[in-house]
C-alpha cells in the first residue's frame, strides 16, 4: 500500500496484481482503530484506489480475493 503514511483525503493505492479468478468477487474493507468498517469495495479498475480516509489514525485493509485468500495491511493517516 503506497503511500503509507497516507495524508488525510489523498489516495492510498494497492500496488498488488489479482489473477482473473481472484478479481473475480475481491472486496477491499478498511476497519477503523476501534473495528469500525468504514470502507466497502468490489474494485473494477487496478491497481486498487481507496478514497475518503479523511480522519487521522491507523487503519486496517483486508482484500478478500475471489478464491477465498485474505491479506492484511495496516496504514496510517496524517
Amino acid at each position: 500500500m503506497v503511500p503509507n503514511p497516507l495524508k488525510a483525503n489523498s489516495t492510498l493505492f494497492i500496488n498488488a496484481e489479482f489473477s482473473d479468478e481472484e478479481r473475480k468477487g475481491l472486496v477491499v474493507e478498511v476497519f477503523n482503530a476501534v473495528g469500525q468498517r468504514v470502507i466497502v469495495d468490489t474494485p473494477t479498475v487496478y491497481p486498487v484506489e481507496i478514497n475518503g480516509l479523511s480522519e487521522r489514525g491507523v487503519y486496517i485493509v483486508r482484500i478478500v480475493t475471489g478464491d477465498g485468500n485474505v491479506y492484511q495491511g495496516k496504514v496510517v493517516v496524517q
